[in-house]
C-alpha cells in the first residue's frame, strides 16, 4: 500500500426497523441485509470524516449500534463522540461541514448483543429511547 492510500475501515452496524448510513454525505449500502438484530457490514474509506445514521422505529426502544475495525464503538456521552437528536436537522447533517455543536451527546441503553458487533457497544439514541426517529452522527479524526 502506498503512502497516499488509506486502509479501509470495516463497520458492523445495526439499527431498528429502518436505518440509513451516510459517510461524508454519501449514502452507503450494506454488504448484507437483515432485521435489526443482524449486523450489517460496511466497507468505509479509511480517511472518512463523518458517519451519520438515520433510524426509525414504530414501537419499542429505538437505537443504533455498531463497532468499527479501528476500535470505535457506539457509546454514550461526550467521550464517545456520538451525538443524536430527535428533531429533523437540516439536509446538511450528513456532511462533514455541518455544525452539530447544538446536538447533545448520545444517550444509550445496552440492549441485546448482536453477533459481529463488539459486546461493549451500546444502542445509542437521543434523549428519549422510545422515540420514533433519530438522527445520529460522529466526527472521526
Amino acid at each position: 500500500m502506498s503512502k497516499t492510500q488509506v486502509e479501509s475501515i470495516i463497520a458492523m452496524l445495526t439499527g431498528d426497523e429502518m436505518f440509513k448510513v451516510y459517510v461524508d454525505g454519501k449514502f452507503m449500502e450494506p454488504l448484507n441485509k437483515g432485521p435489526w438484530n443482524v449486523a450489517k457490514k460496511y466497507i468505509l474509506p479509511g480517511d472518512f470524516k463523518v458517519l451519520a445514521a438515520y433510524i426509525t422505529n414504530k414501537k419499542g426502544p429505538i437505537g443504533f449500534k455498531g463497532s468499527f475495525s479501528n476500535g470505535v464503538i457506539t457509546e454514550p456521552g461526550a467521550k464517545g463522540g456520538w451525538k443524536c437528536v430527535q428533531k429533523r436537522p437540516s439536509r446538511a447533517w450528513i456532511l462533514p461541514s455541518y455544525n452539530d455543536k447544538n446536538w447533545k451527546p448520545a444517550k444509550a441503553h445496552k440492549g441485546k448483543n448482536i453477533k459481529g458487533i463488539n459486546n461493549k457497544a451500546h444502542f445509542i439514541h437521543a434523549s428519549k429511547k422510545m422515540g420514533r426517529r433519530i438522527w445520529c452522527r460522529r466526527v472521526f479524526h
